[in-house]
């Protein structure tokens, strides 16, 4: 009975599916073109990247290190905005939390998010490997800007993810030279990294806003941007502030 049973399953016929053409609901939709298989959506072809020198030139080892410096930087500000505990993110620790306008609210919840940019770059001019962060939409500052900017230079831009400015033991072999390595011992590298160590520059730039209001847009915005150019140098500080009223 059993074997019957399986037999009928195997031999039932199976319905052939049709396909017909579906119309869209809506007109708007239903104009659009037909799309057609193995059609390019370019008309026009053009030689402008395939014939420049600068875009078919060859990337440099530098340019592989740089790109180590935006992965280590990238890991640096996810940190910085990541919440590691009850205490909010290394942020809130110099900062208070930011707040929506009470118009705001109901869209975008009581509080603002601090927002990061990092960038990367090697300056032909003075042949320096810069690497600087623009931290954004900081509530007002618990404590002086340039003795936070000062500390977070130290800690995070100096440390953790970031190297020093300085060939210190084998962190820039483990964590930058990477692909480069080509066998024999890490101290015959030491060289060329100690090169990269002595010409790196941290950029750090804090943007905090105090507000006056949590009805109209009264605030009163600071800058304080640190830098530091060297391991031997000391750390430097500019700053910029201005206010808005509704």
């Amino acid at each position: 009975m059993k074997f019957l049973f399986i037999l009928i399953i195997i031999f039932t016929p199976v319905h052939a599916l049709t396909l017909e053409k579906a119309i869209f609901p809506f007109t708007v939709d239903e104009q659009v073109p037909e799309s057609e298989d193995n059609k390019s959506f370019i008309e026009k072809s053009s030689k402008d990247l395939i014939n420049d020198d600068y875009w078919n030139s060859p990337l440099t080892k530098l340019d592989y290190m740089l790109m180590q410096f935006k992965k280590s930087a990238e890991k640096t500000s996810s940190y910085l905005l990541s919440e590691e505990d009850t205490r909010g993110t290394v942020l809130d620790s110099y900062f208070e939390k930011q707040m929506y306008l009470k118009r705001f609210r109901s869209v975008f919840g009581t509080y603002k998010k601090p927002t990061i940019d990092n960038y990367v770059y090697f300056n032909e001019e003075n042949g320096k490997i810069i690497v600087s962060f623009n931290v954004g939409e900081l509530g007002k500052s618990k404590k002086p800007m340039k003795e936070i900017c000062s500390e977070m230079m130290e800690l995070y831009l100096g440390g953790l993810y970031m190297p020093e400015q300085k060939l210190l033991g084998y962190s820039y072999h483990n964590n930058l030279l990477k692909e480069l390595f080509r066998g024999g011992e890490y101290k015959d590298y030491n060289k060329y990294l100690e090169k990269i160590a002595n010409n790196l520059v941290y950029v750090l730039s804090l943007t905090s806003i105090n507000q006056k209001s949590m009805d109209k847009r009264d605030e009163e915005i600071f800058n304080m941007t640190c830098f530091k150019t060297s391991d031997q140098s000391d750390t430097e500080f500019r700053k910029w502030s201005y206010k808005t009223k509704e």
